[in-house]
């Protein structure tokens, strides 16, 4: 039976409703192992999530206990019925949903994690039972890849080869056991049905099948019995009467499917595992002819073609139409003392639960993948140490620079000083596949035309010679910062290194490759200058291959609070001053224009930090310090929303 969305979920009183409050929220939680509550309507609707992790870093911390709850809830989430199978909703992409019973009431809470949980249970679940089943056979068998390796073995093998399985695993085959049948089976593809062979005194029937996956040998698997017990003398009758016996012990007990054909075309034997197989009982099977087997949808007549022309042994993989099962069949002629024909063997071997596990394989390659990659991107989002986005347009900026690090295009970062352009070329930098390589900043504007060119390209005199910076950042990216004076000689220079990927040092006519990234960032109208001739139109829509523009911190007011508080832990970690801003204080920067943007707002911080005797920061030091000037007209009460407490 599978799990249910109901056995995993958290049961809950009752949901919250829009006119409570945080403080209602934050005692709900304060006591509770509830990952979230649903917010809904009066008519029970659900309008929205609030989680216990966002009521919990961002509530008290940031709102007045009396908030409404409305300012928690989030619209991520998808309502799930509490009868709903866990696999049919994994994965699930939001972090807590909603659960409903049949008459759509709302009556409990259930987590990703809770999801993720029960999930890898049950892969755990359907693993152990198939390795139960592998070890508790009586039958030795050995598995081997296409090089002839031993992949793996069950206790019986271990005892028939006097070796154990951490001795085996990893050897190839001959070096612990001394029948080397399975690599013939490697070799041509062709199964081996009762190959005898004996070790010593002990002698052994063995079954050997290739494992073929989209048409290609992979591997091989023998099963060995053990028939040391049959009279040595095997030429008599009653070994071989003995051998039969065992061969239908085998069959009978054979995990595959097997079909026993006469040569007038009629099923002759079956074995019980043909039932699970096709799916159809045994006895309704014994007597029909072939022929009316593929108007039953067991086989269709590729099979009957094989028995009719008298075929020797093939092997091909179908889809069973009763039991939409994946079969691996193989057809064996069995030969009379006249070399004829008079039987023929089908083996059918259900691959669906091999072919489902290496889907579920390839699906949690293609998940822990995805975990990677989501790693990387929540490496980026630590607004507290390294990147601030509270604002919808900064998001943007930052979800977009982590999509732009993916590949290795060129990047125009474009907006007034001081908004953190050169942060977002190294962060773009740092989560990108040059990461491990140097990140390297050139100022255009610093340096005359002549130098800036040696610094770009290098030169070359004599026996002396001077890296550019291209050359100097193999894998890495270079950030060209302020290149709209540059010369149009170096233009046409930087465009070639841009379309071709190889520079030419000063003084030497051989090109050399590079293949350092491109980044550039400008506080100037490049588009202007190409308008005005005073900048290549061909190399702007080079460099400007994806844009990022950063907005003012006077657009971006959600920015400044988390801002403040990134520097207040950045100079508590660095000055190990622990200090607050009153909310007058806050209020008048929050209102200021900021015209020096970001990086003003740094060192405004930092000088309050210091020069401020007392732990917390008023509006007297704060005016003092702006002077007044670019502070728009506010209050306390336009801040309150999204202010500290403290």
């Amino acid at each position: 039976m599978k799990d249910k969305v109901k056995d995993y979920m958290f049961l809950i009183n009752k949901p919250l409703f829009a006119d409570q409050s945080l403080k209602d929220v934050f005692y709900a939680f304060r006591f509770s192992t509830l990952p979230g509550l649903p917010l809904v309507d009066s008519a029970g609707e659900v309008l929205g999530m609030v989680t216990k992790e966002t009521v919990f870093r961002e509530g008290l911390d940031n709102l007045f206990p009396s908030a409404p709850v409305t300012k928690f809830i989030t619209r991520d989430f998808i309502v799930l019925n509490e009868q709903s199978a866990i696999d049919d909703i994994w994965p699930l992409d939001c972090e807590v949903c909603p659960v409903i019973n049949s008459d759509n009431e709302v009556i409990g809470v259930i987590s990703r994690y809770q999801v993720d949980q029960a999930y890898v249970k049950g892969l755990r679940y359907h693993i152990n039972l198939l390795e139960a089943t592998f070890n508790s056979t009586h039958n030795g068998i050995f598995a081997i890849n296409s090089n002839g390796y031993i992949t793996s073995i069950n206790p019986a093998a271990e005892r028939m080869a006097g070796c154990s399985k951490e001795d085996a695993v990893g050897k190839f085959l001959t070096d612990v056991v001394s029948p080397a049948g399975l690599l013939d089976v490697i070799n041509n593809g062709k199964p081996q049905f009762g190959k005898k062979f004996q070790v010593g005194k002990r002698k052994y029937i063995t079954n050997r099948t290739p494992i073929i996956l989209d048409e290609k040998i992979i591997g091989a698997v023998g099963v060995i019995q053990d028939i040391s017990e049959i009279d040595d003398v095997s030429q008599e009758l009653n070994s071989v009467k003995n051998l039969n016996r065992e061969m239908e012990t085998i069959i009978r007990l054979s995990f595959d499917g097997i079909l026993i054909i006469d040569d007038n075309g009629l099923v002759e034997k079956a074995n019980p595992a043909i039932e699970r197989v096709l799916g159809i009982p045994v006895e309704q099977l014994i007597g029909k002819h072939v022929d009316s087997l593929p108007e039953q949808g067991i086989f269709d007549n590729w099979l009957i073609d094989l028995i009719k022309r008298k075929q020797e042994t093939d092997t091909t993989i179908r889809n069973n139409v009763n039991s939409e099962r994946r079969l691996k069949i193989s057809i064996n002629p069995i030969l009379n003392n006249e070399d004829q024909v008079s039987k023929w063997v089908i083996s059918l071997q259900d691959l669906s639960e091999i072919l489902q596990l290496q889907e579920e394989l390839a699906e949690e390659k293609q998940l822990s993948q995805g975990y990677k990659k989501e790693l990387s991107i929540l490496r980026c989002r630590v607004g507290e140490d390294y990147f601030a986005a509270e604002s919808a347009v900064m998001k943007s900026v930052l979800e977009l620079s982590l999509r732009v690090a993916q590949v290795d295009s060129a990047v125009l970062i474009q907006g007034e000083p001081g908004t953190g352009k050169k942060l977002t070329a190294r962060l773009i930098h740092e989560n990108s596949s040059q990461q491990a390589g140097a990140f390297v900043e050139v100022d255009c504007a610093s340096m005359p035309n002549d130098l800036l060119e040696e610094e770009l390209f290098g030169y070359e005199t004599g026996g002396d010679g001077k890296l550019g910076v291209f050359e100097a950042a193999p894998n890495g990216t270079v950030l060209l910062k302020n290149i709209g004076d540059m010369s149009k000689g170096l233009q046409a220079k930087l465009l070639k290194v841009l379309q071709e990927r190889e520079i030419h040092r000063s003084g030497q006519d051989k090109p050399r490759k590079v293949n350092a990234r491109i980044i550039t960032i400008t506080s100037e109208d490049i588009l202007e200058k190409v308008t005005s001739g005073k900048f290549r139109e061909d190399l702007y829509y080079r460099l400007n291959v994806i844009p990022i523009s950063i907005p003012p911190l006077r657009e971006r007011q959600e920015d400044i609070i988390k801002l403040i508080k990134m520097f207040q832990k950045q100079h508590y970690e660095q000055y190990g001053l622990r200090k607050k801003f009153s909310y007058d204080a806050l209020d008048l920067l929050f209102n200021y224009a900021w015209p020096g943007n970001v990086r003003e707002l740094k060192y405004v911080v930092e000088y309050l930090y210091l020069i401020c005797p007392q732990d917390n920061i008023d509006a007297v030091y704060v005016k003092k310090q702006l002077n007044g000037q670019g502070v728009k007209g506010g209050s306390v009460d336009s801040i309150n929303g999204i202010v500290p407490s403290g």
